[in-house]
């Protein structure tokens, strides 16, 4: 688990570290790189963020399925019994032709499914279970825009900063304070992600 652990780490801070670079402010306090490349990096970390969680959910999944260890050498009580990760995850697919772990619903049904009170995955993911669909929002914005898309980017903006603004970008919502508050959307949502894959990881 330690090396899935350090894994998801490490790209979460690499996508923060090139969020941090493309911000960078020149001498006279303007932005160094233009609104275009602001907003291409800032997608792309958001995506890159979005893709660790699911990967990570996919590998510690598979991880205790076939009963391994948390970092604290915590280790579930399951239903299944594959006998290597990747016979768990064929367990998951079954017919289909992937699981969605970008739904955190669909992953604590599974997680009920196969581990005794569904942990150590649903505690986590049902509580973050609001912010995992904000997240998803944006992502799907980011990926195909749509009339559709675009609705639910602007209510989610509308939620988060108490204000409207029609038209709305995915790097206008990603860098958007929250109202009241000092951190963005993509603070939030990294540090929602970080601390995801922290409880499930060191489950004690």
């Amino acid at each position: 688990m330690k090396k899935i652990l350090d894994s998801s780490t490490r790209r979460i801070s690499e996508t923060g570290a090139h969020l941090q670079a493309v911000h960078r402010l020149a001498p006279d306090g303007q932005y160094e790189r233009s609104v275009s490349e602001r907003a291409l990096v800032t997608e792309a970390c958001f995506l890159k963020l979005f893709i660790t969680l699911e990967e990570f959910l996919e590998e510690s999944f598979a991880h205790y399925l076939v009963g391994k260890m948390s970092t604290a050498r915590w280790r579930p009580s399951k239903y299944a019994k594959p006998q290597t990760k990747d016979h768990a995850l064929k367990m998951l697919k079954g017919s289909q032709r992937f699981v969605d772990w970008s739904t955190s619903d669909t992953v604590v049904t599974f997680a009920n499914l196969y581990f005794v009170d569904g942990e150590p995955f649903r505690a986590p993911l049902t509580s973050a279970k609001q912010n995992l669909q904000d997240m998803k929002t944006v992502r799907n914005s980011t990926a195909h825009l749509s009339a559709t898309t675009q609705a639910s980017l602007e209510s989610l903006y509308v939620r988060w900063t108490g204000n409207p603004k029609p038209g709305v970008t995915a790097y206008e919502m990603l860098m958007a304070s929250k109202a009241g508050h000092v951190n963005t959307f993509y603070g939030e949502s990294e540090q929602i992600v970080s601390a995801i894959i922290a409880q499930v990881a060191n489950k004690s």
